[in-house]
């Protein structure tokens, strides 16, 4: 991963004058050093309503992040980024630097580096991801990838018996689902992926499957309507933090037509908190919980018929939109 371009901090003596500190011209890491994580709010508002210029912001931003990882808790430092990376978000290419260092990249021990990082990380990932997808399947890190259709969802298709409906498959990689079905003659089918390489590798396994049903994008900007979502190692991408669990669930529900299906098998393991290891699973009960304010769980339970590696770590859905 290419680290970028290297940007010092400047007007110090500015933000040591809006918080009350004491300032030396020689001071090394003074915003580190002098970052205090009580303060943070105050270092995100002044960031929001008081500091204009670049180098400044720069600063201060370091002054937050360092007060963002030195907080009490994991729960309280979550909570507080939240109002931290719009801030990243809007004013990426000025902390793109920031952002890289904090992430630790250069350690392989994550239990080795800050609070902060897995964070950042996984925030560095967000802003690169179809870089991050695509050198994936690059260096063949595809572990989600089963080679051949699921067996649930192969056995859930092959007794529906309309073949008109209209079927999204998201993250759908090298989509061999929608190779399977599309054989079976389900024709309006669609399935869409962050990184082109996989969608690459589908059209030349499936020629003759219509272009304009290959959607390379990203997922949350989809604006369409479908009768059936079909699930498979997509949920298990997101790490569960920035409510994306949350946003997952209210952008299936709104993807899919009155009474719709999201229909599926989602890992049925704990998350183990570390942020650096996908697949990210969760429990039945959780999965209940996150699901139920928008979905009618008609069928939720552990697969009887998943492939050998998988039985036992997965669940069945067939989840029916509620309406609102």
């Amino acid at each position: 991963m290419k680290e970028p371009e290297f940007r010092c901090g400047r007007n110090c003596d500015v933000l040591a004058n809006l918080f009350g500190y004491k300032f030396h011209k020689h001071d090394q890491d003074w915003t580190y050093i002098v970052a205090e994580a009580e303060r943070i709010d105050d270092y995100v508002n002044a960031y929001n309503s008081e500091i204009t210029d670049e180098d400044t912001k720069f600063s201060l931003m370091e002054m937050i992040i360092q007060s963002l990882t030195d907080q009490p808790t994991i729960a309280l430092m979550l909570s507080k980024w939240d109002s931290v990376k719009p801030l990243l978000t809007k004013d990426f290419e000025l902390h793109k630097y920031t952002i890289y260092y904090w992430g630790c990249w250069d350690n392989s021990d994550i239990n080795d580096c800050w609070n902060i990082t897995p964070v950042m990380r996984e925030f560095w990932l967000e802003m690169n991801k179809e870089n991050y997808w695509s050198q994936r399947y690059v260096d063949e890190k595809t572990g989600w990838d089963l080679g051949m259709v699921s067996t649930p969802i192969k056995e859930y298709v092959d007794q529906l018996k309309d073949k008109t409906l209209k079927i999204l498959i998201p993250g759908a990689g090298n989509a061999y689902e929608a190779e399977y079905m599309f054989r079976e003659g389900f024709k309006n089918l669609y399935i869409i992926d962050i990184s082109p390489l996989p969608l690459e590798n589908f059209k030349k396994r499936v020629p003759d499957f219509p272009s304009a049903q290959i959607l390379q994008g990203d997922f949350f900007e989809l604006n369409d309507t479908f009768d059936i979502i079909i699930e498979q190692t997509f949920f298990c991408s997101f790490p569960p933090i920035d409510n994306n669990r949350e946003k997952y669930v209210a952008k299936m529900h709104d993807l899919l037509s009155e009474n719709g299906k999201l229909v599926g098998v989602w890992f049925n393991f704990p998350f183990t908190g570390d942020l650096t290891k996908r697949p990210f699973g969760s429990t039945q009960k959780e999965y209940e919980a996150l699901f139920s304010s928008h979905f009618t769980l008609d069928v939720f339970e552990e697969s009887y018929n998943s492939v050998p590696d998988r039985r036992g770590q997965e669940l069945f859905g067939i989840l029916k939109k509620r309406k609102r």
